[in-house]
């Protein structure tokens, strides 16, 4: 969900939802994700895509890699949000993983660097993360 602001109200409400399709095969996921309604975080039919791929290590390590961009809709009403592109890299992860023996759990640190948003502004680059 993403919040959007009413038109008679200045208070974020959360009313905007999205739809998701992933493909997977073996150590690759292809997914994304199309934007519903109109909201402050995005257009309708604004499209989120990524791919992620694992690989694996020595003594059960993974490498795990994902890259994101965003493809939106051309034609919009930039009345609530301007956009100042039709598409942007937003992200690209790398990381590495590890299950923790007889626990179920996994332990993993990521680092990631970011792109721009929908109004052509750097991301922080996300540096490590556990």
């Amino acid at each position: 969900m993403a919040v959007r602001y009413d038109e008679n109200d200045d208070k974020p409400k959360t009313t905007a939802f999205d739809v998701l399709g992933k493909l997977a095969y073996k150590d690759l996921t292809l997914s994304t994700a199309v934007m519903l309604m109109e909201a402050s975080l995005g257009h309708a039919a604004d499209r989120y895509l990524t791919a992620a791929y694992r690989y694996a290590l020595p003594q059960n390590f993974m490498l795990n890699t994902s890259v994101g961009a965003s493809i939106d809709k051309s034609s919009r009403d930039d009345s609530r949000i301007e956009t100042k592109s039709d598409g942007a890299f937003k992200e690209v992860r790398i990381g590495l993983s590890k299950e923790i023996a007889n626990t179920g759990a996994t332990a993993s640190v990521d680092y990631g660097m970011g792109g721009k948003d929908h109004f052509d502004t750097d991301f922080d680059h996300q540096g490590f993360g556990l």
